[in-house]
């Protein structure tokens, strides 16, 4: 049996051809994973000093800013290492046509028919990128919300106690720090939100939970599910390896 590895032109099915995706690099799945323990470490940590809990607060408070660095850190390394997967990234992010308007009418790339038009049709959702149009939302949120933390909670740890860990320093006044403070807490939020729809969709949702395997996993997409949600993205790629291997049978 043949196989083929496909990276980014035109993967067609061919009888007895194992046809693999090769979606995300390890340096976009290391830097996911390390966003995504984070702003979790983040949400709980934050959440318990928010609520105001009998919980050690310095050593709470310490490990959120230190997880806030991780978090913030991880994508700006990867941006400066692998500089042009980020372009990539942001390109698709920022460009929406008329299937992106489809998608949204859909309604929402089909995801709310089994709960708005449950026992009716599909509704048709028409061929989507690298990412649909709900993960380019997505994702320019998650930039934006990143950046709006990391300079909030910059400013709260430089003018809290001595600072960040005494090498910097950031008086402000009574009224500034209520202010960024609540720049943070709706920043939080919305983060929140953006996050708990993203992880249910990636790891939960039966029909897309297989993401969550080609991000955690070795970067490898579903051949089928990949032809029937980003089916535009599929018809760009390109042949990058194409090898002989033993087919089940033989190799038994």
């Amino acid at each position: 049996m043949s196989e083929k590895v496909i990276q980014n032109p035109v993967a067609k099915e061919t009888p007895g051809v194992d046809i693999k995706i090769f979606k995300h690099h390890v340096s976009t799945r290391i830097m996911h994973l390390l966003v995504a323990v984070g702003f979790i470490v983040c949400g709980i940590t934050g959440i318990l000093l928010f609520a105001g809990l009998p919980i050690p607060r310095d050593i709470t408070a310490l490990a959120h800013c230190i997880m806030g660095v991780v978090f913030i850190g991880a994508p700006v390394v990867y941006i400066v290492v692998s500089w042009k997967s980020f372009a990539r990234f942001m390109d698709t992010c920022t460009h929406y046509d008329k299937d992106d308007l489809g998608w949204i009418t859909a309604p929402m790339g089909g995801y709310l028919d089994p709960y708005l038009f449950r026992g009716k049709p599909e509704h048709y959702v028409p061929p989507q990128d690298k990412y649909n149009t709900g993960q380019k939302l997505a994702g320019l949120c998650l930039i934006l919300g990143g950046v709006g933390l990391a300079i909030t909670g910059f400013l709260m740890w430089a003018n809290t106690g001595d600072g960040i860990f005494g090498l910097i320093r950031v008086d402000m006044g009574p009224g500034m720090t209520w202010f960024i403070w609540t720049l943070h807490f709706i920043a939080c939020v919305l983060m929140l939100l953006v996050f708990a729809v993203h992880f249910f969709l990636g790891a939960i949702y039966p029909v897309t939970n297989v993401e969550f395997g080609t991000m955690f996993g070795n970067g490898i997409a579903d051949y089928a599910y990949t032809k029937k949600k980003h089916g535009k993205w599929l018809e760009e790629m390109e042949l990058v390896e194409e090898h002989e291997v033993a087919d089940d049978a033989s190799a038994k």
